[in-house]
């Protein structure tokens, strides 16, 4: 799996990261839905010392700024 992203694509996430930083987040971190590198974790973008978008790997999705509003949880579903 590739992790090239469109320009857009790649401000979107930007954006997102940078106000989640300005909230106080000195490290925030979005998870992605994959696992990029194949190390059975899901990986995540952040944002490197110059304020790039970079590919994170090894990162627990509650080290991530995800947030769930429980819609994502079906009858059946294991935790």
């Amino acid at each position: 799996m590739t992790t090239e992203l469109s320009t857009e694509d790649r401000e979107a996430i930007q954006g997102i990261l940078n106000t989640w930083r300005a909230s106080g987040v000195e490290n925030p971190l979005l998870p992605m839905d994959v696992d990029v590198d194949g190390d059975g974790i899901v990986d995540s973008w952040g944002l490197d010392a110059f304020g790039n978008v970079v590919v994170v790997s090894g990162k627990h999705v509650s080290e991530t700024v995800f947030e769930s509003t429980g819609d994502d949880i079906t009858e059946g579903s294991h935790g």
